[in-house]
């Protein structure tokens, strides 16, 4: 319809607003025809297809996510044991620098002591 048109019979105020406007005025349509015959029965596999799709889609999305979360904890723990394992790491060789430095030591005690005799 034409911006006269829709002025002549008040789909629109004379002011000028939008040909947009206009769409809130008009009467409602009634609902598309459900039944055999139908246009829209054309894309009713479709829909259905697109249904079956989409629902496939959303239980992969679904899958992933749970994969994904259960990968990120497993990160987290094996993060954990290995800086686990650095600290205990750490520790052997504090203690195995300590027992080469007693023996060290007593070595070269053992050492002066022989030269004292």
């Amino acid at each position: 319809r034409t911006r006269d048109a829709l002025l002549a019979d008040g789909g629109i105020p004379a002011h000028g607003r939008s040909p947009m406007a206009a769409v809130a005025v008009l009467p409602p349509q009634p609902p598309p025809a459900v039944g055999a015959g139908a246009p829209l029965d054309d894309y009713g596999s479709d829909c259905i297809e697109l249904a079956r799709v989409f629902e496939e889609l959303r239980s992969v999305m679904s899958r992933v996510q749970a994969r994904l979360a259960a990968d990120r904890r497993s990160l987290v723990a094996e993060r954990e044991a290995i800086a686990a394992e650095r600290v205990a790491a750490a520790a052997d060789r504090e203690r195995a620098d300590r027992a080469v430095r007693a023996v060290e030591q007593a070595t070269s005690l053992l050492a002066s002591a022989g030269r004292s005799e």
